[in-house]
C-alpha cells in the first residue's frame, strides 16, 4: 500500500515528465507503477487515497463460536496442533 503522500509526489514527478515531453506511461515505468495504477488513482484530476484500511468487510459465515474457540484451544489434544490442523480450508 503506498501512502497517499507517495502517492501525491508520484503523480507530481509524472506530470513534471509528462509536461517536458515524456510519455505517462513510461513516467509511470520509472516511478514503478502502471499506468493503469496512476489512472486508478486519479479521479476527476483529484488524487485518492487508498480506501483498503476503511473496508467493511463481512465476519467469514464459518468463523468460530467464542465458545467453540475457547474449546477447542483449550483442549490437551489441541494444544500441540498448528492452526492448520483443527481449521479446514
Amino acid at each position: 500500500m503506498i501512502p497517499h503522500s507517495e502517492r501525491v509526489q508520484c503523480v507530481v514527478w509524472i506530470n513534471q515528465a509528462v509536461a517536458s515531453g515524456a510519455r505517462k506511461g513510461k513516467a509511470s515505468d520509472v516511478v514503478g507503477i502502471t499506468l493503469r495504477t496512476l489512472q486508478n488513482w486519479q479521479v476527476n484530476g483529484d488524487i485518492r487515497a487508498d480506501k483498503r484500511p476503511d473496508a467493511v468487510r463481512p465476519e467469514p459465515s464459518n468463523k468460530l463460536t467464542p465458545k467453540v474457540h475457547i474449546l477447542t484451544h483449550h483442549e490437551h489434544r489441541f494444544l500441540s496442533m498448528v492452526n492448520a490442523h483443527y481449521y479446514p480450508s
